[in-house]
Protein backbone atom coordinates (compact mmCIF):
# COMPACT_ATOMS: atom_id res chain seq x y z
CA UNK A 1 0.00 0.00 0.00
CA UNK A 2 2.58 2.49 0.89
CA UNK A 3 4.74 1.79 -2.15
CA UNK A 4 1.97 2.47 -4.69
CA UNK A 5 1.29 5.35 -2.69
CA UNK A 6 4.66 6.83 -3.30
CA UNK A 7 4.98 5.76 -6.73
CA UNK A 8 1.53 7.49 -7.51
CA UNK A 9 2.61 10.46 -5.66
CA UNK A 10 5.48 10.97 -7.63
CA UNK A 11 4.24 9.96 -11.02
CA UNK A 12 2.18 13.18 -10.44
CA UNK A 13 4.94 15.17 -9.29
CA UNK A 14 6.60 14.39 -12.38
CA UNK A 15 4.04 15.04 -14.41
CA UNK A 16 3.10 18.31 -13.20
CA UNK A 17 7.16 19.48 -13.86
CA UNK A 18 7.75 19.96 -10.18
CA UNK A 19 11.06 20.00 -8.54
CA UNK A 20 12.86 18.03 -6.08
CA UNK A 21 10.51 15.30 -6.27
CA UNK A 22 12.87 12.62 -4.88
CA UNK A 23 13.17 14.75 -1.71
CA UNK A 24 9.42 14.95 -1.49
CA UNK A 25 8.99 11.56 -1.57
CA UNK A 26 12.18 10.97 0.94
CA UNK A 27 10.08 13.76 3.07
CA UNK A 28 6.86 11.85 3.08
CA UNK A 29 8.48 8.21 3.51
CA UNK A 30 10.34 9.13 6.96
CA UNK A 31 7.56 11.52 7.80
CA UNK A 32 5.23 8.04 7.77
CA UNK A 33 8.10 5.37 9.35
CA UNK A 34 7.70 8.04 12.37
CA UNK A 35 4.23 8.19 12.49
CA UNK A 36 3.96 3.96 12.21
CA UNK A 37 6.73 3.92 14.86
CA UNK A 38 4.44 6.06 17.02
CA UNK A 39 1.98 3.42 16.57
CA UNK A 40 -0.63 4.56 13.92
CA UNK A 41 -1.80 2.34 11.36
CA UNK A 42 -0.46 2.59 7.46
CA UNK A 43 -4.04 3.05 6.40
CA UNK A 44 -5.13 5.52 8.93
CA UNK A 45 -1.75 7.89 8.33
CA UNK A 46 -2.85 7.49 4.67
CA UNK A 47 -6.03 8.11 4.88
CA UNK A 48 -4.82 11.32 6.74
CA UNK A 49 -3.03 12.67 4.34
CA UNK A 50 -5.65 12.49 1.89
CA UNK A 51 -5.51 11.24 -1.88
CA UNK A 52 -2.10 12.00 -3.62
CA UNK A 53 -3.62 14.23 -6.66
CA UNK A 54 -4.49 17.03 -3.72
CA UNK A 55 -1.05 16.33 -2.40
CA UNK A 56 0.49 17.00 -5.66
CA UNK A 57 -1.49 20.31 -6.67
CA UNK A 58 -0.30 22.22 -3.41
CA UNK A 59 3.26 21.87 -5.02
CA UNK A 60 2.09 23.67 -7.78
CA UNK A 61 3.54 23.37 -11.21
CA UNK A 62 6.84 24.20 -11.76
CA UNK A 63 7.80 25.74 -15.39
CA UNK A 64 9.29 23.28 -17.82
CA UNK A 65 12.44 25.43 -18.64
CA UNK A 66 14.96 24.91 -15.72
CA UNK A 67 15.82 27.36 -13.22
CA UNK A 68 18.85 27.70 -11.96
CA UNK A 69 19.39 29.63 -8.40
CA UNK A 70 23.04 31.57 -8.63
CA UNK A 71 23.40 32.83 -4.91
CA UNK A 72 22.78 29.96 -2.06
CA UNK A 73 23.33 29.84 1.43
CA UNK A 74 24.69 34.05 0.65
CA UNK A 75 23.97 37.62 1.90
CA UNK A 76 22.54 39.89 -0.73
CA UNK A 77 22.31 43.46 -0.64
CA UNK A 78 19.77 45.91 -3.09
CA UNK A 79 19.31 49.80 -2.86
CA UNK A 80 16.46 51.73 -3.69
CA UNK A 81 15.60 55.37 -4.65
CA UNK A 82 12.68 57.51 -4.68
CA UNK A 83 10.94 55.87 -2.11
CA UNK A 84 8.14 57.24 0.02
CA UNK A 85 6.57 53.96 1.28
CA UNK A 86 8.52 51.21 2.53
CA UNK A 87 6.14 47.37 3.28
CA UNK A 88 7.43 44.07 4.62
CA UNK A 89 4.71 41.19 4.24
CA UNK A 90 4.75 37.73 5.62
CA UNK A 91 8.32 37.03 6.08
CA UNK A 92 9.54 34.60 8.57
CA UNK A 93 13.03 36.98 9.20
CA UNK A 94 14.45 38.50 12.45
CA UNK A 95 14.94 42.39 11.03
CA UNK A 96 16.32 45.28 12.40
CA UNK A 97 15.98 48.34 11.00
CA UNK A 98 18.55 51.46 11.25
CA UNK A 99 18.67 54.98 9.78
CA UNK A 100 20.10 55.67 6.36
CA UNK A 101 22.59 57.59 6.09
CA UNK A 102 21.38 58.91 2.47
CA UNK A 103 17.72 59.03 1.01
CA UNK A 104 18.03 55.50 -0.15
CA UNK A 105 16.76 52.73 0.99
CA UNK A 106 18.72 49.71 1.66
CA UNK A 107 18.26 46.11 2.20
CA UNK A 108 20.85 43.31 3.39
CA UNK A 109 19.37 39.74 3.98
CA UNK A 110 20.86 36.16 4.59
CA UNK A 111 19.39 33.79 1.88
CA UNK A 112 19.39 30.39 1.08
CA UNK A 113 18.87 27.89 -1.47
CA UNK A 114 15.06 27.59 -0.27
CA UNK A 115 14.06 30.56 0.83
CA UNK A 116 15.12 34.48 -0.13
CA UNK A 117 13.20 37.64 -0.26
CA UNK A 118 11.72 39.22 -3.17
CA UNK A 119 11.84 42.85 -3.29
CA UNK A 120 9.74 44.91 -6.10
CA UNK A 121 9.22 49.02 -6.25
CA UNK A 122 6.02 50.07 -7.52
CA UNK A 123 6.21 53.76 -7.51
CA UNK A 124 7.43 55.35 -4.44
CA UNK A 125 6.30 52.21 -2.49
CA UNK A 126 8.68 49.94 -1.84
CA UNK A 127 7.73 46.19 -0.93
CA UNK A 128 9.53 43.15 0.48
CA UNK A 129 7.95 39.14 0.59
CA UNK A 130 9.66 36.04 0.79
CA UNK A 131 9.66 33.76 -1.91
CA UNK A 132 10.33 29.96 -1.20
CA UNK A 133 10.92 26.79 -3.51
CA UNK A 134 8.56 24.62 -4.27
CA UNK A 135 9.42 21.79 -1.62
CA UNK A 136 8.71 24.15 1.16
CA UNK A 137 5.67 25.72 -0.41
CA UNK A 138 3.72 22.56 -0.60
CA UNK A 139 4.60 21.27 2.73
CA UNK A 140 3.34 24.55 3.75
CA UNK A 141 0.47 23.96 2.01
CA UNK A 142 -0.17 20.71 3.40
CA UNK A 143 0.25 22.57 6.67
CA UNK A 144 3.19 20.44 7.71
CA UNK A 145 5.30 22.39 10.28
CA UNK A 146 8.90 22.80 9.65
CA UNK A 147 11.69 23.70 11.56
CA UNK A 148 14.23 26.10 9.97
CA UNK A 149 16.77 28.08 11.08
CA UNK A 150 16.23 31.68 11.43
CA UNK A 151 17.44 34.25 8.67
CA UNK A 152 18.58 38.10 10.03
CA UNK A 153 17.79 41.31 7.62
CA UNK A 154 18.93 44.81 8.10
CA UNK A 155 17.11 47.19 6.46
CA UNK A 156 18.18 50.79 6.17
CA UNK A 157 15.63 53.56 5.57
CA UNK A 158 16.09 57.31 5.44
CA UNK A 159 13.80 59.78 7.90
CA UNK A 160 10.12 61.26 7.03
CA UNK A 161 8.86 58.40 5.34
CA UNK A 162 5.07 58.48 4.71
CA UNK A 163 4.45 54.90 5.62
CA UNK A 164 6.41 51.86 7.14
CA UNK A 165 3.75 48.66 7.62
CA UNK A 166 5.05 45.82 8.50
CA UNK A 167 3.25 42.22 8.40
CA UNK A 168 5.26 39.31 9.73
CA UNK A 169 4.46 36.09 10.21
CA UNK A 170 7.78 35.43 12.62
CA UNK A 171 10.79 36.72 14.20
CA UNK A 172 12.22 39.82 15.65
CA UNK A 173 11.81 43.54 15.05
CA UNK A 174 14.18 46.03 16.00
CA UNK A 175 14.08 49.67 15.31
CA UNK A 176 16.32 52.66 15.93
CA UNK A 177 16.35 56.12 15.61
CA UNK A 178 14.21 56.85 12.73
CA UNK A 179 11.56 59.44 11.81
CA UNK A 180 8.18 58.04 10.02
CA UNK A 181 4.96 59.77 9.28
CA UNK A 182 3.17 56.93 10.12
CA UNK A 183 4.04 53.46 11.46
CA UNK A 184 2.44 50.23 11.50
CA UNK A 185 3.69 47.06 12.87
CA UNK A 186 1.91 43.22 13.15
CA UNK A 187 3.66 40.30 14.02
CA UNK A 188 2.32 37.11 15.00
CA UNK A 189 5.22 35.75 16.60
CA UNK A 190 8.50 37.97 17.63
CA UNK A 191 9.36 40.62 19.45
CA UNK A 192 9.16 44.03 18.67
CA UNK A 193 11.78 46.26 20.16
CA UNK A 194 11.63 50.46 19.77
CA UNK A 195 14.50 52.93 20.42
CA UNK A 196 14.64 56.99 19.53
CA UNK A 197 11.39 56.82 17.10
CA UNK A 198 9.42 59.63 16.16
CA UNK A 199 6.09 59.30 14.07
CA UNK A 200 2.61 61.05 13.72
CA UNK A 201 0.64 58.04 14.28
CA UNK A 202 2.20 54.06 15.67
CA UNK A 203 0.48 51.02 15.80
CA UNK A 204 2.24 48.19 17.33
CA UNK A 205 0.49 44.32 17.30
CA UNK A 206 1.87 41.22 18.23
CA UNK A 207 -0.19 37.89 19.00
CA UNK A 208 2.99 35.86 21.02
CA UNK A 209 5.83 38.56 21.93
CA UNK A 210 6.86 41.71 24.33
CA UNK A 211 6.62 45.28 23.28
CA UNK A 212 9.66 47.37 24.10
CA UNK A 213 10.34 50.76 23.93
CA UNK A 214 12.15 53.21 24.69
CA UNK A 215 12.22 56.82 23.91
CA UNK A 216 9.64 57.36 21.94
CA UNK A 217 7.34 60.35 20.32
CA UNK A 218 4.32 60.56 18.59
CA UNK A 219 2.42 63.47 17.55
CA UNK A 220 -1.20 62.13 17.23
CA UNK A 221 -1.87 58.60 18.62
CA UNK A 222 0.05 56.00 20.32
CA UNK A 223 -1.57 52.25 19.40
CA UNK A 224 -0.30 48.77 21.38
CA UNK A 225 -2.00 45.78 21.25
CA UNK A 226 -0.77 42.18 22.60
CA UNK A 227 -2.21 38.75 23.37
CA UNK A 228 0.74 36.78 25.06
CA UNK A 229 3.41 39.13 26.37
CA UNK A 230 4.56 42.44 28.13
CA UNK A 231 4.52 45.84 26.85
CA UNK A 232 7.10 47.85 28.17
CA UNK A 233 7.57 51.22 27.24
CA UNK A 234 10.00 53.94 28.73
CA UNK A 235 9.80 57.89 28.20
CA UNK A 236 6.90 58.21 25.82
CA UNK A 237 5.42 61.25 24.77
CA UNK A 238 2.19 61.22 23.03
CA UNK A 239 -1.22 63.23 23.85
CA UNK A 240 -3.10 59.62 23.39
CA UNK A 241 -1.82 56.91 24.33
CA UNK A 242 -3.74 53.06 24.74
CA UNK A 243 -2.35 49.94 25.56
CA UNK A 244 -4.14 46.31 25.68
CA UNK A 245 -2.88 43.17 26.77
CA UNK A 246 -4.52 40.12 27.05
CA UNK A 247 -1.98 38.22 29.04
CA UNK A 248 0.85 40.41 30.26
CA UNK A 249 1.65 43.38 32.39
CA UNK A 250 1.80 46.80 30.75
CA UNK A 251 4.70 48.76 32.28
CA UNK A 252 5.32 52.55 30.98
CA UNK A 253 6.85 55.94 31.90
CA UNK A 254 5.23 59.03 29.98
CA UNK A 255 7.23 62.04 28.98
CA UNK A 256 3.92 63.96 31.22
CA UNK A 257 2.17 65.26 34.18
CA UNK A 258 -0.76 62.95 35.65
CA UNK A 259 -2.68 65.57 36.48
CA UNK A 260 -2.96 67.15 32.69
CA UNK A 261 -3.88 63.47 31.68
CA UNK A 262 -7.40 61.46 31.46
CA UNK A 263 -6.94 58.36 32.77
CA UNK A 264 -8.74 55.04 32.12
CA UNK A 265 -6.57 51.76 33.66
CA UNK A 266 -9.34 48.43 33.25
CA UNK A 267 -8.43 45.28 34.82
CA UNK A 268 -10.60 41.90 34.78
CA UNK A 269 -11.94 42.74 37.90
CA UNK A 270 -11.54 46.78 38.47
CA UNK A 271 -11.59 49.31 36.71
CA UNK A 272 -10.47 53.23 37.67
CA UNK A 273 -11.01 56.63 35.93
CA UNK A 274 -9.70 60.27 36.58
CA UNK A 275 -11.02 62.85 33.65
CA UNK A 276 -9.42 66.15 33.97
CA UNK A 277 -10.40 68.89 31.52
CA UNK A 278 -7.44 67.99 28.62
CA UNK A 279 -6.84 66.83 25.89
CA UNK A 280 -4.23 64.58 26.19
CA UNK A 281 -4.93 60.42 27.21
CA UNK A 282 -4.06 57.56 28.82
CA UNK A 283 -5.74 53.97 28.62
CA UNK A 284 -4.35 51.04 29.88
CA UNK A 285 -6.34 47.43 29.45
CA UNK A 286 -5.23 44.14 30.66
CA UNK A 287 -7.25 40.52 31.42
CA UNK A 288 -4.40 38.75 32.99
CA UNK A 289 -1.42 40.83 34.15
CA UNK A 290 -0.07 44.36 35.92
CA UNK A 291 -0.65 47.41 35.06
CA UNK A 292 2.17 50.15 36.35
CA UNK A 293 2.30 53.85 34.86
CA UNK A 294 4.75 56.30 35.78
CA UNK A 295 4.66 60.47 34.46
CA UNK A 296 8.03 61.57 34.60
CA UNK A 297 7.08 65.46 35.30
CA UNK A 298 5.71 64.83 38.62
Amino acid sequence: MLNKYLSDLKALLIERNVEDVDDIIDYFNEMIDDRMENGEQLEDIINSLGDVTNIAENFGEAPKKEVTRTVENTNETQTFKDINKFRLENVFYDCQILPSNNNEVTIEYERTSSTYLNVKQKGDTLIVSQEFDNVFKGLFNLGVKINSKSLKATIYLPDNLEEVRIENVSGDHTIKDNTFNRLKLENVSGDIKLDDINCNDIKLESVSGDILVNNLIVDNKTDMEIVSGDIIANNVRCSYIDLESVSGDITISIDGSEKDTNIHIEKLLSDTKTKVDSDKYLKAETVSGKIKYQFLND
